[in-house]
């Protein structure tokens, strides 16, 4: 109960602080705000009716789709290449499809694994593929004061990290109830560490903003 308090406080005030700074955000982090917002309602929504009515499934059989959607156009603006905007633009059409087909096909009350490792997976490529551009051009002395790099830098750890866990939870479920149990306590810690770095991202990007334009004003 009091790390889901701790968890819903973050994300409310992390989706409020990026909403506050909207308009000082590029379009990345533009998106990211609203994919903040939209996992604060639906978490919130969803701890709701799993108190109430002991069901939420329904919650996150809408939510994953867009979450997909919205981390798709993430790393699209973020790619400097047509080839990798086109690549994670297919990437992510492809795997909307799978995950919706996957949604319409699973029973009322079931949500399968799968779903949630391919959504997972898809954003692990994503990162690996913007790393791949964001090393060839950011200087090694802006590297850790930079949003991009704490935001790509905790999106491929989570994700990772989130995939296995998925790819091996039946596995689990069935020879290691032990371990499962275990690993779901560290989830409950991570799923806050990784909204916590994605607020650093957001605040490194809108002070590096506002240091640019103080610089601009400089040389007028």
């Amino acid at each position: 109960m009091f790390i889901d308090v701790v968890y819903f406080i973050i994300l409310f005030t992390i989706a409020l602080y990026g909403i506050y700074n909207y308009k000082r955000s590029v379009i990345a982090f533009r998106l990211l705000t609203i994919l903040l917002s939209l996992t604060f309602f639906a978490e919130v929504l969803a701890y709701i009716l799993a108190s109430a009515m002991h069901e939420n499934v329904t919650v996150y059989k809408i939510y994953t789709p867009l979450h997909i959607v919205l981390f798709t156009l993430i790393y699209y603006s973020l790619m400097s290449s047509l080839s990798t905007k086109a690549l994670t633009l297919t990437i992510g059409f492809i795997v909307f499809l799978f995950i919706t087909v996957l949604i319409i096909n699973s029973d009322g009350q079931n949500f399968p694994n799968s779903i949630v490792s391919i959504d997972t997976g898809a954003i692990v490529l994503f990162s690996l593929i913007f790393f791949y551009e964001m090393i060839r051009t950011l200087s090694e002395d802006k590297l850790f004061i930079s949003g991009l790099f704490w935001l790509n830098s905790s999106t491929l750890f989570y994700f990772s990290t989130k995939f296995a866990y998925w790819i091996s939870f039946s596995y689990l479920f069935k020879h290691s109830p032990t371990i499962l149990n275990t690993l779901i306590r560290i989830f409950g810690l991570l799923d806050p560490l990784y909204y916590l770095l994605l607020g650093m991202s957001l605040y490194f990007h809108i002070q590096n903003n506002k240091r640019e334009i103080l610089i601009n004003l400089g040389k007028q």
